[in-house]
């Protein structure tokens, strides 16, 4: 799997002698950046998951089965869980957010125990696209259409992480092909096709209604401008 676009500031501040995080939820796209990065021969990965608590059962299988691959591939792993229902109902936010800052929270309190700040994050092309819709829907300003960078600092419980995403030049398409080739197993998460989310209303409905009515290339013309705003 090759990039699209990826800066020259990630083989050069980021060398695979290194010790990472990695945050793997067990689907697909970090299922993907796991074993890319393994090629590319980053051997030092602590590969982090944090069960949400939200499909039961799933959800427990998906901890067990990152665990393993984990195992497999001699890496080390960290689990965390965290309630994320009764954390959205907390603090009034809607489920996707609370998921979010718990993920976050659980990398930052890693990060502290291992004394490793780096973390790699699977976010590909499509993500890029779908938060830059989501912040504009927002009113967000030039900041929040910038939000997500291949590399960034993001200040978590007085913890100053860096957030690495190598995959923002890479298409969800790709992605599948690469695991498809492969054969790489990964988990299907069927909260994908809720349609109660904004994100997933955006993906499902939105981004094919623009390109019905835009044309094909609209997809990429966003993509480039946040790549543009991020710079």
């Amino acid at each position: 799997m090759k990039p699209m676009y990826i800066s020259p500031r990630l083989s050069r501040d980021f060398l695979p002698q290194a010790r990472y995080l990695i945050g793997v939820s067990g689907g697909r796209d970090s299922i993907a950046l796991l074993h890319w990065l393994i090629n590319l021969g980053y051997k030092e990965l602590i590969v982090c998951h944090l069960n949400h608590q939200l499909r039961g059962r799933s959800s427990n299988a998906d901890a067990r089965f990152v665990e393993k691959l984990a195992g497999k591939y001699d890496l080390d792993f960290e689990l965390g869980a965290a309630n994320v229902c009764a954390l959205a109902k907390k603090r009034k936010m809607s489920i996707e957010a609370a998921a979010r800052d718990a993920r976050y929270s659980f990398f930052a309190k890693v990060a502290k125990r291992r004394r490793c700040r780096t973390i790699f994050l699977a976010h590909h092309a499509d993500d890029l696209v779908e938060t830059f819709l989501i912040n504009l829907c927002r009113g967000a300003g030039l900041t929040g259409l910038a939000a997500m960078r291949e590399a960034s600092t993001r200040r978590v419980d007085d913890l100053d992480l860096t957030i690495v995403r190598p995959l923002l030049g890479v298409w969800r398409a790709e992605i599948d092909r690469y695991v498809q080739e492969r054969r790489l197993r990964f988990r299907e998460d069927a909260s994908n096709k809720n349609l109660t989310p904004l994100r997933n209303r955006i993906r499902r409905r939105v981004i094919p209604d623009l390109e019905r009515h835009l044309g094909r290339n609209i997809r990429q013309n966003i993509w480039r401008t946040a790549v543009i705003a991020a710079d």
